[in-house]
């Protein structure tokens, strides 16, 4: 789930703050029910994977896809 969460972030061009994406979007996306989404998305942004910004998602780091 982490690897698909990460990988519509990329399709879907969100790599910097100025593309950040609503987290619902990519939750739908990858068809992850909310507590399941709530707990990837905390350890991706734990692991600075995934940056947040005024409650939208970014992927921070390209280069371990």
């Amino acid at each position: 789930m982490k690897q698909a969460i990460l990988h519509e972030l990329m399709k879907r061009g969100a790599v910097s703050p100025m593309e950040a994406v609503a987290p619902e979007v990519i939750r739908e996306s990858v068809a992850a029910e909310p507590a399941q989404f709530a707990t990837i998305l905390s350890e991706l942004t734990d692991f600075e994977q995934v940056g947040m910004i005024a409650g939208e998602i970014y992927l921070r780091e390209t280069s371990n896809l």
